[in-house]
């Protein structure tokens, strides 16, 4: 092999791998998942928060994340109390008392999710509040996650 075949075959490699490195970044990578930062910056675009409002913003997120994973965390609990009981039979009485006492835990968390959002429009300016508006129709939109397709 001479020089300039040798030179050739390098390039051709080089070209192919940079192409699909391009693939790869445009067809799957951003697509597949949730991303917990997608909706934090979806956010801060379209209610075109100034620098004060993101860092006040991500102390909100910070501070609801964690009230979020404690509530996870109980009811991550009481679903183990639940499965015990499939080890007794069918008595019926303890299952509805766990499964009343995680509902009250979900709905803890959906009137957190509520506050968050009220927060939210608390950072917004007055010219912002037009465009919560318009948010608050398509929340339900961007914090679900996507179904596979």
């Amino acid at each position: 092999m001479n020089r300039n075949s040798f030179y050739l075959v390098l390039t051709a490699g080089l070209l192919l791998s940079n192409i699909l490195l391009a693939v790869y970044l445009f067809t799957g990578a951003d697509k597949k998942g949730f991303h917990p930062d997608k909706p934090r910056n979806t956010i801060i675009e379209r209610l075109h928060f100034d620098a004060g409002q993101v860092e006040k913003y991500d102390g909100l997120i910070r501070a609801h994340r964690a009230q979020i994973r404690e509530k996870d965390r109980q009811i991550r609990d009481l679903k183990k109390g639940l499965y015990r009981y499939l080890k007794q039979g069918e008595d019926s009485a303890p299952v509805d008392s766990a499964t009343t006492a995680i509902a009250a835990v979900q709905k803890e968390i959906e009137t957190i999710h509520y506050a968050h959002f009220l927060e939210i429009r608390n950072l917004c300016t007055p010219a912002q509040i037009k465009d919560y508006d318009l948010l608050v129709d398509d929340i339900a939109d961007i914090f679900s996650p996507k179904p596979p397709k």
